[in-house]
């Protein structure tokens, strides 16, 4: 997981992969957009009151965070590996293990990898158990999970990122290099399989057959002696209309999480159990790629599946549409009146 952006042999030696002009290019373009259009979705959630009352926008919100932030963190994985020689132990430890070893990067990952999965589990109490989820999911509940998902984002990786990368004695950092043996590989690259990909994946495939299978129970014709007046039909079905219209969305956001990180996460764990000896260049930047670019596609998603949203885009964009059609208008008479 964390091996990500370098090659290494596995004594432990590490060159960066942005000695490859046309990899720095690629990343540089994904975090750009990954800034741009997560930020274009915080904004068009925090102007509408609408979709800020609801709770699953909340981690929807979180979300574009999460991934906005791990875009800028992308820009900012260093091309070279630098030294520092003249730094105390104490700084040059911290710089290695924290920044160099691009800890704030995967925790961001981790973070938005944990917060898909609490909004499946949000979304599947909220439809196959609603009783439960209405007693359950407030709105100060809900943050505290977004603060538990961010706890384990900045867990998740310290063994993966911080532990493995001291400095060295010549004052250089040495990215995943303390690897104790073939066995101490093995166990790190199932630990990073594991908690960052197999068991969400799993939990996520869980939770959205139940919620299927639920909504094809939904779906079946009532029985007449319950029959319920047509204003209240109506309303049933409009809401019904809703959740599945989320519940679309955020399925095909799992999808994409899945179709984008499965390739990078099997590779490198092949690699650290051996089964892979060499790390092929091209190989490695379209899996590598393909894994980053997880952090930009989600808003394009909200865009085309997600109705609240797209009615929140067309409000945002009418309301700047009018603010420039008045500021004209106040100019032209201004300029009537001169």
């Amino acid at each position: 997981m964390d091996n990500t952006t370098f090659n290494r042999t596995f004594d432990g030696s590490l060159n960066p992969n942005f000695n490859y002009i046309g990899d720095f290019v690629v990343y540089i373009v994904i975090g750009c957009l990954g800034i741009l259009d997560n930020g274009f979705v915080i904004i068009v959630i925090l102007h509408s009151r609408k979709m800020r009352n609801k709770l699953c926008n909340l981690f929807i919100l979180n979300q574009s965070v999460v991934d906005l932030v791990a875009s800028v963190f992308l820009l900012c994985n260093s091309p070279s590996v630098p030294t520092l020689g003249s730094a105390s132990n104490i700084s040059l430890e911290f710089y290695c293990r924290i920044w160099d070893s691009n800890y704030l990067f995967w925790a961001a990952v981790t973070w938005s990898t944990y917060n898909l999965v609490a909004i499946t589990i949000e979304r599947y109490l909220e439809v196959v158990h609603p009783l439960r989820y209405r007693s359950f999911f407030t709105r100060r509940r809900a943050k505290v999970i977004v603060a538990v998902v961010w706890l384990v984002g900045f867990t998740i990786p310290i063994v993966t990122s911080v532990i493995t990368s001291p400095a060295g004695a010549d004052g250089t950092c040495q990215k995943h290099r303390a690897w104790s043996s073939r066995l101490m590989a093995a166990l790190v690259g199932f630990y990073a399989l594991f908690f960052g990909f197999l068991l969400p994946v799993v939990i996520m495939i869980v939770c959205y057959t139940q919620m299927i299978m639920t909504f094809n129970l939904k779906v079946r014709p009532s029985d007449p002696s319950t029959m319920i007046s047509e204003s209240e039909k109506r309303r049933s079905e409009r809401m019904l209309r809703v959740r599945k219209s989320l519940i679309k969305t955020m399925l095909m956001v799992s999808i994409v999480f899945v179709i984008c990180w499965i390739g990078d996460q099997v590779y490198f764990f092949l690699f650290n159990i051996r089964v892979i000896k060499d790390l092929q260049q091209t190989l490695t930047t379209i899996v590598v790629s393909l894994a980053f670019l997880n952090c930009c596609i989600n808003p394009f998603i909200y865009t085309c599946q997600y109705n609240d949203f797209q009615e929140a885009t067309r409000r945002l964009l009418k309301i700047k549409k009018e603010s420039e059609n008045s500021e004209r208008s106040t100019l032209d008479l201004s300029n009537q009146k001169v």
